[in-house]
């Protein structure tokens, strides 16, 4: 015979207790969820590596991925270079399950090379999503799977190519080579001076920006050297991108307090091209400086002085 239960009242006291945990169970889910959810710490939260070390036995796993590193290459007739940089580099970052672009930024006017006005314009024009960028000489490629393009911490860029990786320059001020820099601090720097055309000295402008600041500026602690850390791509007869003849000295080694990455000055709007070499994608920005002859007349070539 079939028993019907025609309302709750009707309903064996064990079927009245379930139902009536059950309804207070999801009462007490729905207004405890989002509470549980705002104490889960968020895969962006930068504490996230002290929870898991704290909680050892937790099964979490972070890819490396999560944040997006672009690479900028201030260039200029370096084709030999660029052919080896960029497959090899494509490859090294991939190892490392790391999330990036290369931006080639290349120089196409007449005025002397720029190199600190080509990273700016790297970090104008680089892919919205970059929260770090690696300042990147194009003959220089890290030459051991322990040379790790990390994310920096709050404290300040890392130089990978410290004077004691670098294969040439050992002097302690040096600041060139390849940097990794967090977005927020490159702004705060206001990145580079755009005034320093010709050889040398915008990175060591930029090394006084960054500790004014209040950044630091670390390095890798490796057990590498000078000879084994960087490989230098060396081209015979290649045509240098930079002179050495240093115009006006004493002009050059002014400060510029004032002027930075969103000073950069274009001649026109750059062109960017999506370019691969074996099938490694790189991004093109060709660009063409402009310069006030006035302020800074070494921007022009020995050809026009």
């Amino acid at each position: 015979m079939r028993i019907m239960y025609n309302s709750y009242s009707d309903r064996p006291p064990l079927v009245s207790i379930i139902f009536t945990f059950s309804v207070l169970f999801c009462l007490i889910f729905i207004i405890l969820y989002p509470i549980v959810l705002m104490s889960i710490p968020s895969p962006q939260d930068e504490n996230l590596g002290k929870y898991i070390s704290e909680n050892k036995d937790a099964k979490i796993s972070i890819p490396k991925s999560r944040h997006y590193l672009c690479v900028v290459v201030p260039y200029r007739d370096r084709w030999a270079q660029l052919s080896v940089f960029v497959p090899y580099l494509s490859e090294f970052l991939s190892n490392q399950l790391t999330r990036h672009s290369i931006y080639i930024i290349n120089q196409a006017d007449r005025y002397r090379f720029n190199r600190g006005a080509l990273i700016n314009v790297g970090f104008l024009y680089g892919h919205p999503d970059c929260d770090y960028f690696a300042l990147h000489d194009i003959d220089l490629l890290p030459n051991s799977p322990l040379i790790e393009y990390i994310y920096p911490n709050s404290s300040g860029p890392i130089h990978l190519t410290a004077p004691k990786y670098h294969p040439f320059y050992n002097f302690d001020s040096y600041f060139g080579g390849v940097t990794l820099i967090r977005r927020e601090h490159f702004e705060r720097a206001n990145g580079f001076s755009n005034k320093f055309w010709g050889w040398g000295l915008e990175d060591d402008e930029f090394r006084l920006r960054i500790t004014e600041k209040g950044l630091n500026i670390s390095m890798l602690s490796l057990p590498l050297n000078r000879k084994n850390a960087f490989i230098h791509i060396s081209v015979p007869n290649a045509k240098g991108s930079r002179d050495s003849k240093n115009w006006l000295e004493s002009a050059r080694r002014k400060r510029d307090r004032h002027y930075g990455y969103r000073d950069v000055q274009l001649s026109s709007l750059p062109r960017i091209t999506t370019l691969s070499v074996e099938n490694y994608n790189y991004i093109q920005v060709d660009v063409k400086l402009s310069c006030n002859v006035t302020s800074t007349p070494w921007c022009m070539s020995e050809a026009y002085l």
